[in-house]
C-alpha cells in the first residue's frame, strides 16, 4: 500500500496543504471583523496576532519578529513543495 497508493496521493495532499494555507492567510478579514481574535485567544490567527503587536500595541519591533516568523514557517511548507515541482516536470522532460 505504501509503495503504490501513497506516491499517487502525494501530489493531491501537497496541493490540499498549499490551498488550506492560502486559506489560513486570507481569513485575516473574517477573523478581525467578527471576533478580534476572541473569545480569548481562540480564534487568533498569525496574521492577526502580527497586526496586534504591530498596530494595536505599537510594538514594532516584536511585530516585525512574528511576521518574519510568519514569513519563515510559510516557507518551510512552500520551497519543498516548489522543489517537488520542479524535480516533477524536470523528470516529465526528461521522458520527453
Amino acid at each position: 500500500y505504501l509503495r503504490i497508493a501513497a506516491p499517487s496521493m502525494a501530489p493531491i495532499a501537497i496541493a490540499v496543504l498549499v490551498i488550506l494555507l492560502q486559506y489560513a492567510i486570507k481569513t485575516f478579514d473574517l477573523v478581525r471583523a467578527l471576533t478580534n481574535g476572541g473569545p480569548g485567544i481562540s480564534t487568533a490567527l498569525p496574521a492577526l496576532v502580527v497586526y496586534d503587536f504591530m498596530f494595536q500595541r505599537a510594538q514594532l519591533g516584536r511585530g516585525s519578529a512574528a511576521a518574519v516568523l510568519l514569513l519563515l514557517s510559510l516557507l518551510v511548507v512552500l520551497l519543498p513543495y516548489y522543489g517537488y515541482r520542479q524535480w516533477q516536470a524536470h523528470r516529465e522532460r526528461a521522458r520527453g
